[in-house]
Parts: C-alpha cells; sequence; structure tokens
C-alpha cells in the first residue's frame, strides 16, 4: 500500500483556522449509509463540498474505502459509520494520495461538539484542509497526519519530525511510509535511509491509542533475550525501546523466513515441524502477564457475545435476520458437543 506521507516534500505545518459554521445546524436530509462505502457515489459528492477542491483546483482523482466500522449502538456512539477514504488527488501538474478518517453523525451536535473539540494541534495536510465539518453529508473528516486518537502521527510521518525520535536515524535523508493504519487505533510504519557503507538502514514503529506501547516492549524483551539463549524459542524482531509520550514501539527488522512461506517449502518435515511445535510451546509458557482482551474466554462467554452481536446485525441489516439466526442456532448446537478443556492462550 503506498503510504500518503512518503517523503519530505509535504512536511506538516501549522494549519490555518477553520471557518466557525453556522448554528444552530438542521439536521442533514437521510442519506443512506450504503452511499458512503460507495466509492463512485461518493466522489462527485466529495469532490463539491470538501473545501479546495472543485473551483479551488484540486481534483479527485480516484476514491477507495480502504475500511469501514457499523456500530449500531445509539447510547454509546454517535457515529453509526466511520470509514477510512484514499483520495488520489491532482493540483494542476501535482499529484498525490490524501487520506481521510470520516465520521458520520447522526446528530448535528455531536459533529459540531467534534468539530470544536479537534481545532487544537492541528498540521496542514498534504491536500486540502486538517478537519473538515460537512453539515449536508453528516460529515467530519479528518486529513492524515491529523487523527483524533493518534495526535503523534504527526510527528511519526514528518520525517524532520521523526528523525529526533527513530534509533539512530539521521539528521537528514529519512523516508517514512505508513504500512497499516486503523484510525483512532494504531499504525505502523517503516523508516530506512542509506547508510555509509551504501546498505539501507531500516526501522519499524508500531504506534497506539493508549499506553500498551509499554507492555508489548516488554513482551518483544522477553522473546529476544530468549531467543538469544534458547535456539527452540520463537524469534521476533529485535526491540529498540519504546517512547512514552509517542506511545509507540520502536523494533529492527525481523529475520528468517515468515511462518507461512516456510510451511510451504521443503524444510517442513517432521524435524522442523518439531521445531515449531517447540516454539509454540514456549511462547505459551512465557511468563506474561496477559490484558483483558487477550485472556482466555470460556465458550458460554462466547455464546454470549455470538448473541449479542447477531442482535446488532439483525438491528442493522433486517433483511438478514433469518439467516443471522439459523448461524446463531448452528454455532450453539455445534459448541453443546465440544470437550470442556482447560482454558489456555
Amino acid at each position: 500500500m503506498t503510504s500518503p506521507m512518503s517523503s519530505q516534500r509535504h512536511a506538516p505545518r501549522h494549519a490555518a483556522a477553520a471557518p466557525v459554521p453556522m448554528s444552530p445546524l438542521p439536521p442533514p436530509p437521510p442519506l443512506a449509509l450504503s452511499c458512503y462505502t460507495d466509492a463512485a457515489a461518493m466522489t462527485p459528492l466529495l469532490q463539491a463540498q470538501l473545501p479546495g477542491y472543485g473551483e479551488g483546483g484540486l481534483r479527485i482523482l480516484q476514491l477507495r474505502v480502504l475500511s469501514a466500522r457499523r456500530n449500531t449502538s445509539r447510547r454509546h456512539n454517535p457515529c453509526p459509520l466511520t470509514l477510512c477514504y484514499e483520495l488520489q488527488v491532482a493540483q494542476g501538474e501535482r499529484q498525490g494520495c490524501q487520506w481521510l478518517y470520516a465520521e458520520v453523525h447522526r446528530q448535528p451536535e455531536t459533529a459540531v461538539a467534534a468539530w470544536q473539540a479537534g481545532q487544537h494541534g492541528l498540521v496542514a495536510p498534504p491536500f486540502g484542509q486538517a478537519l473538515v465539518h460537512l453539515p449536508a453529508l453528516a460529515l467530519l473528516l479528518w486529513a492524515l497526519p491529523n487523527d483524533p486518537g493518534l495526535p503523534q502521527l504527526a510527528t511519526l510521518l514528518d520525517p524532520q519530525q521523526a528523525a529526533r525520535h527513530v534509533p539512530d536515524a539521521p539528521a537528514h535523508g529519512l523516508q517514512v511510509e505508513l504500512l497499516r493504519y486503523e484510525p483512532r487505533c494504531r499504525a505502523t510504519l517503516r523508516y530506512h535511509w542509506p547508510s555509509d557503507d551504501g546498505s539501507v538502514q531500516v526501522r519499524f514503529a508500531k504506534t497506539f491509542r493508549d499506553d500498551r506501547a509499554a507492555l508489548i516492549d516488554s513482551r518483544f524483551q522477553h522473546f529476544w533475550q530468549n531467543a538469544q539463549a534458547r535456539p527452540e524459542a520463537p524469534l521476533v524482531a529485535r526491540p529498540l525501546g519504546f517512547d512514552a509520550a509517542l506511545r509507540t514501539v520502536w523494533q529492527a527488522p525481523a529475520a528468517g523466513v515468515p511462518l507461512d512461506s516456510w510451511l510451504a517449502g521443503p524444510a517442513a518435515d517432521d524435524a522442523g515441524m518439531a521445531a515449531v511445535a517447540r516454539a509454540w510451546a514456549a511462547l505459551h509458557a512465557a511468563p506474561l502477564a496477559d490484558t483483558v482482551s487477550a485472556r482466555p474466554r470460556t465458550v458460554d462467554h462466547w455464546l454470549t457475545e455470538v448473541r449479542r452481536r447477531c442482535k446488532k446485525i439483525a438491528r442493522a441489516v433486517p433483511d438478514r435476520a433469518g439467516q443471522v439466526a439459523a448461524i446463531e442456532q448452528g454455532i450453539e448446537a455445534a459448541a453443546g458437543h465440544q470437550a470442556r478443556r482447560p482454558l489456555s492462550l
């Protein structure tokens, strides 16, 4: 995937203040949620309404929906849908990529409140404005590197700023790629630069919305040290520490062959599979503190989750309720025949 922020040419700078929206806002006309995930439908709508586009000279050459998350809870989430758009944009002879994190709001008041709360710390993206409220579409859009849950991305995606944090990075010549991005949640970035001997140095960053970086770094430290002392231990990328302020873990490139590629090759014989089994055993036996999300769950827990999620799907897509109910019944019937095993990872 091509990074929207992969060079020094578009280093972030402070964004200009956005205009104050008119208040009060009337409710927008209903727009089917399926329209927001339809690239062909959204292209002309965003082209016409995004500031700086249309008569402003910016043209959307292509639009892709990179991700979409549906939420049916009116009580816990004001946004029934959140998305990530990838726009290929042209401005005269200049072309590039701009990612947008988009929130669809049920009520105009929540969009205005989020718009007002998001005005601090914005930086100018490569194309368009940093934060845009489109009342007619019930949309609030952040242009990368701006993200309401990952404010550190502005630093991590700027080569000049990131060079002060990436382990062993030079002051100049750093290149950055955004490899994986889950808006408001996490991102993975790759940095590389030429070394004096002609080789290319590479570092990876994993950044999060919360403080889990310290826990993840401790896990990698455990397995890295284990691998240095025990040949049968699983091999991981060498940890290079974590930055609490940036909520980021630093790592060197991982050595070796990916397991799925190795399994398809000639080395996957009985001896090789035994080595894999020993590595898995070492992984599961590690004396590491788990998190709530990684804690083993009972069969009853997952059956409760199945029922809850089936209700959510039936609310969101009523015409699939019968199909979902049949799947739920099948899962419950199969669970009744499973042996009750001790909980383990």
